[in-house]
């Protein structure tokens, strides 16, 4: 018998989320355990900003384990946390900017 879940995915965010990018602290052991116990039940974690993929990487360390793509760049960006690579990325027109 397979276990469920009332969800499929956890998405967090970073900048006051799971990082507290004013005090420069790392990650706490907290955050850390509770992202392991979820991917322990087989559930993906991921993160999505409005941080470009390079501030992601750069501010998630690789000991979480997250190798699912990431939201980055408010929702315009999907990329590989791991390699870097964009996978997806949407442009807005300029017409629409100048909107």
């Amino acid at each position: 018998m397979s276990q469920t879940h009332p969800f499929d995915l956890v998405v967090l965010d970073l900048d006051g989320t799971i990082i507290n990018a004013y005090e420069r602290a790392p990650i706490s052991q907290a955050v850390h355990d509770t992202i392991a116990a979820v991917q322990a039940l087989g559930v993906p974690v991921t993160i999505g900003s409005g941080r470009t993929l390079d501030y992601i990487r750069n501010h998630i360390p690789g000991d979480l384990r997250l190798t699912h793509p990431v939201i980055a760049t408010q929702g315009a960006v999907i990329g590989d946390p791991v390699t870097g690579h964009v996978l997806a990325e949407v442009h807005l027109p300029l017409d629409s900017a100048r909107a």
